[in-house]
């Protein structure tokens, strides 16, 4: 199970800390300061988490607000939650759910300061394509999908990331519509699609 305390997590928080001793090296000489350790790097990191969570959390929230709970792709909105539907929300801690619907249609995750797995491996689309809105705000969601599904990632990144993890062998081929689309908003975190 995903959590706030997962390793993608702490490895977000030792790299962004490696990354403010840089450019805090970089940045340092030019205005007059000395440069800082690793260890001094990682307190300037928590206290730029502790700055920049409750804008996060804003941001996050207005989304929220904002949909409230339809996601959209290309303009058509998708069901309410139901049996063929999902709608997963993990704050501060992990969520883990395995779909076996032979008629998944998609829904919403959200994810902030925890990580979500979600295992479609067992399930089917019917009507091409399932469409996930994600919406992870430090934190990660992690999409586990058949060896024979298409995915397309059409969410927006501000200091985090997409990834398609499954070897070039498992992927599906290229053509067709795709059986899943990802979209939504991703802000220091990460979607990851696995086989």
């Amino acid at each position: 199970m995903a959590g706030f305390l997962s390793l993608p997590s702490l490895g977000a928080f030792f790299f962004s800390a490696w990354l403010t001793m840089v450019f805090w090296g970089m940045v340092a000489p030019d205005v007059g300061l000395r440069t800082i350790s690793y260890t001094r790097a990682m307190l300037v990191t928590i206290g730029l988490w502790l700055a920049v969570a409750p804008l996060a959390g804003v941001l996050a929230g207005t989304r929220l607000w904002w949909g409230m709970g339809r996601p959209r792709l290309r303009g058509r909105a998708l069901e309410p939650v139901g049996a063929d539907m999902l709608d997963i929300v993990a704050v501060f801690g992990g969520a883990s759910r395995t779909i076996s619907s032979k008629d998944f249609r998609g829904g919403k995750v959200t994810a902030i300061f925890g990580g979500v797995d979600l295992d479609l491996r067992d399930a089917a689309v019917q009507t091409p394509p399932a469409v996930v809105d994600v919406t992870a705000v430090m934190g990660g969601v992690e999409i586990k999908v058949p060896p024979d599904w298409k995915v397309q990632i059409d969410a927006s990144a501000v200091f985090g990331g997409t990834s398609e993890e499954r070897k070039r062998s498992e992927a599906a081929p290229s053509g067709g519509p795709p059986q899943l689309v990802v979209t939504g908003t991703i802000a220091f975190g990460g979607v990851s699609i696995k086989g």
